[in-house]
This record gives structure tokens, sequence and C-alpha cells, in this order.
């Protein structure tokens, strides 16, 4: 394509983004993986659609510090308190069932009754890595929301649990593309709170099932590339990834995990050098427990490509592509 043709297209892009911003949601322990993923996005989004990290318990130093890292890289940040029991919502009373999801992820689910000065809102997990333009994804305008499906499995144990009468499927909700007015509208998030009370069913992933179950089938389907976990590099082993996206217990930016491709780790381990000393301080806390330790020691690449294990790590054939590409 002619070099114009595509400029053209990407200001058409970025004009599509109208009033739209992407937002992170993160404590102190897990800040240094939300500020590395929108640090990795900058160079393409520059300060065309703002970056909102709502933060719980987070010192208003470390946030200024957290926000002067991100505008030196040229974004339109900025950091704003998020108490999880102000207001008729009350986040913090909702009970975590493992140690593993902090309190803060219940407010993703908040967000678009607290951020409704914008129409479309792109949420990132802060275990994310940014290749692609975000402005594509922005340009989207889903109806209700954009994500992009799961696996099978996740889908018949949400809906074979809680006998819901909603189509069978489901969606990761870690990059997801949200039309705040039809949230709104819809009251999405009383809804989403009424399933979560004490009478509601039962959820190993609450953050995640809930949108599931209120959304059912009613999301617009995104690309995988937008969406990339260790679980689609098995399948896609030459796709490029728009977001990689690091769920299911591999941690890339603890350098020793072998699971996960070195790229990967180099990159967070370049940008946590760059971070304001008040937030590195956190980043000890991220490291893999033991357990994970051992099994990043005895992981065998070749026995999960044969299918005699399960799939815990990032399949070599793609991070392979990737170092080849510079990713």
């Amino acid at each position: 394509m002619d070099p114009g043709a595509i400029e053209t297209l990407r200001l058409q892009s970025y004009e599509a983004l109208g009033s739209t911003a992407v937002f992170y949601v993160a404590d102190s322990r897990y800040l240094p993986l939300s500020l590395a993923s929108a640090a990795s996005a900058a160079e393409r989004l520059g300060r065309k659609v703002p970056v909102v990290l709502l933060l719980v318990d987070v010192s208003a130093d470390v946030a200024h510090a957290a926000n002067d890292f991100l505008r030196d890289r040229g974004l339109d940040a900025q950091t704003r308190p998020l108490d999880l029991s102000a207001g008729s919502i009350d986040l913090s009373r909702l009970a975590t069932p493992r140690e593993s999801i902090s309190p803060a992820a219940y407010g993703r689910l908040a967000a678009p009754d607290l951020l409704t000065e914008f129409e479309t809102l792109i949420y990132l997990d802060g275990d994310t890595l940014i290749h692609g333009d975000l402005a594509e994804l922005a340009a989207i305008k889903p109806q209700t929301l954009a994500a992009v499906e799961s696996g099978a499995g996740a889908s018949r144990r949400v809906y074979t649990d809680n006998p819901i009468a909603t189509p069978p499927s489901y969606f990761n909700n870690g990059v997801c593309v949200i039309n705040a007015d039809f949230w709104l509208r819809e009251k999405i998030t009383a809804r989403i709170m009424k399933l979560l009370s004490p009478d509601g069913p039962v959820l190993s992933l609450p953050d995640q099932d809930v949108m599931n179950l209120v959304f059912g089938q009613a999301y617009h389907r995104l690309h995988p590339r937008w969406n990339f976990t260790k679980g689609t590099s098995w399948i896609y082993t030459n796709m490029q990834p728009a977001i990689a996206h690091f769920a299911g217990r591999i941690y890339p930016w603890d350098s020793r995990d072998r699971r996960c491709p070195q790229v990967y780790r180099d990159r967070y381990q370049e940008l946590f050098a760059q971070m304001p000393a008040a937030v590195r301080e956190q980043i000890d806390l991220l490291k893999m427990p033991p357990i994970e330790v051992k099994r990043s020691r005895d992981w065998c690449p070749l026995q999960e490509r044969l299918g005699l294990r399960r799939r815990s790590g990032w399949n070599p054939k793609h991070a392979t592509m990737l170092a080849k590409t510079g990713t």
C-alpha cells in the first residue's frame, strides 16, 4: 500500500477515537506492571488518547511519580484515586476467592460509572505489553463490548455451575473495549453487583465470570491478536501479537521464568529500570513464588508440544518468531 494511503488510514483511525480513553486499575503492588504496559504503548499512542490510571491505596507521591513517568514518554496520562468503598457501589466488601486476585481487580467493573466523560473505554490488564496501534482498537466502536473469545472449557464451567439462561460464550476481559453509554444506560454495574452479592452464583474468577454472565454472546469478537496469551501462541505460531497478555501463571517480569520469551523478559527489565524509585520498590513483590520457580525450572517445552504435559509456558516456536522480528 502507498505510504500516503497508510498515513491517511492512520489519521482516520485517530479521528474515529473521539471521546476515548485507555484505562488501568492498579494497587501499589501491581502498579509497575500497569506502568510498563502503558509505556509500551507510548510510541504509537502518543498524546492522541488519554491514559487513565485508577489507583487503589497508592500514596499521592507515588501517583505523582507514576504520572510523570508516563508523561515523560509522551502520553496524555492522568492518575485518579479509586476508593473501592466510596459511593453507592462498595467494591471493598466483595470477597476474592484467591490471593492472586487483588481487590483492585473489581475496579474495572465500576470504571464506566466513574469515567463518564468518555464514550469509549479501552480496559487493559496490567500484565500486558502493547505492540499494535490502539487507535485501531478504539475505532471498532462496539455497540456493547468488544473482547477476545476464550476457551470453551471456561464457558462450560461458568454456565454449567450457574444455570442462567444465556448462550454459552466466554471472553477474556483482560483486554476489552467498552461502549460506556451502553454500560450506563443498561446499568451494567448494578447488574454485576447483584450477581456478586452473597446470594449470587459461585464464581472462581468473579471479576471476569460476572461480565460473561451479564453479556453472554452480546459482544463483538476481537481478533485474537488483541489479547494474545500463552495459549494463543500454541494455536497461531506465526501471528504477531497486537497486545501480549501474560495471563495464566507466567511471569515475564521475573527474568528467571524460562516459560516466557526472552524478548519479553528483556523488555520488562528495560522498562523497570526507567521507573521512578518509589515505584521500583514494589517490583520485588511481583517475583515468582517458590512453587512457580520450581515449575519454571522443570519446564519441558518438548513434552508440552507432544501433549505429554499441560501447556504451562509460551510456545518456543512463537518465541523464536518474536526474537527474529525484534518484537
